[in-house]
Order: C-alpha cells, then sequence, then structure tokens
C-alpha cells in the first residue's frame, strides 16, 4: 500500500512538472494546464484598453479580423482601444490576436509591435524523502521560479466605420 501511495505521489508531482514544461504559460493551475485554449489564452494574457466609454460587442468566431503590421487599413476606421500583452509560441501570435480583436469588438488591428522578452513563472511540486526509522515517506513542497522567451505586443484595436451598416 505504501509503495502504491508513493508511486501515486511521484506520478502526481511529475505531471504536475512536465505540465508546467510543456506549456508554461498555463502554470496557473492544472485545470488550465489539461483545458487551456488560445481563446483563454488570449483574454489572458493580450489585456485590452477601452480608449471610449463604450462597450462593444465581441464578434462570431468565423469573423474576418484584418492585422496590419506596416500598413494601414484602405477603409476609413476609428480607433477603440489598445491590446498589449504577450504570447508565449510564435506561432500562436497571429490566431491569438484576430481571437482577441473578436473578443473586444474590432474589426482589425493596426501599428502592431512585436519584441523579444521573458516572463516569469513557478512551479510548485513535491520531494518525497524516505525514513528508514519510521518507515514512511515524507512529502515536502517545493517551489521553483523559472523564465521563458515571449513575444511581447502591442497594436491599436480599430473598427471599421461602416461595419455596423447592414
Amino acid at each position: 500500500m505504501k509503495k502504491l501511495c508513493l508511486l501515486f505521489t511521484i506520478a502526481l508531482s511529475v505531471l504536475l512538472l512536465l505540465s508546467c514544461f510543456v506549456q508554461p504559460a498555463h502554470c496557473g493551475g492544472l485545470l488550465d494546464v489539461l483545458f487551456g485554449s488560445l481563446e483563454s489564452d488570449a483574454k489572458r494574457q493580450l489585456k485590452f484598453i477601452n480608449y471610449s466609454d463604450n462597450e462593444h460587442s465581441p464578434k462570431p468566431k468565423d469573423s474576418p479580423v484584418e492585422l496590419f503590421f506596416q500598413n494601414k487599413p484602405q477603409k476609413d476606421y476609428e480607433v477603440i482601444g489598445e491590446i498589449t500583452g504577450f504570447i508565449a509560441q510564435e506561432k500562436n501570435i497571429r490566431p491569438a490576436l484576430k481571437i482577441r480583436v473578436r473578443q473586444v469588438g474590432g474589426d482589425g488591428l493596426i501599428d502592431i509591435q512585436t519584441s523579444a522578452g521573458s516572463k516569469a513563472y513557478s512551479t510548485t511540486s513535491s520531494q518525497s524523502t524516505y525514513q528508514s526509522s519510521t518507515q514512511t515517506y515524507i512529502n515536502t513542497p517545493v517551489s521553483r521560479t523559472h523564465s521563458m522567451s515571449v513575444m511581447n505586443i502591442s497594436g491599436k484595436v480599430i473598427k471599421y466605420k461602416d461595419s455596423a451598416k447592414p
């Protein structure tokens, strides 16, 4: 029975530790690690600063979103706010930006700036020690602080002036 408890404890500790190495941005909790999505990452990691008092309704998931790293749109638009934050995996930059723009009710993102950076996160695991005198295992929590490379991102969220028209 003791061996079974030890194996379970070790397996759980390894799972928690490995989950943080696989997707370090999810180390907020095991449920986030197991069930996190790009939608929740975009909302958590990319903050929206609304430039007006108006709330903008979120757009459907299939709504087109235009990203402008250098040029500006040809259509008339208004800037409704700004997105700032980070993305942990470079391959997720465009999808995450589009998701976040839809979530805040925008049609596009202009003046997109990116830069390499780092983000600190911590992991917690347990270390088991066998005490032969009492023939028991002692589990001791172990916390570590790590750093990961991220892409810092900012851009201005736009809404096309004719997008409200039918």
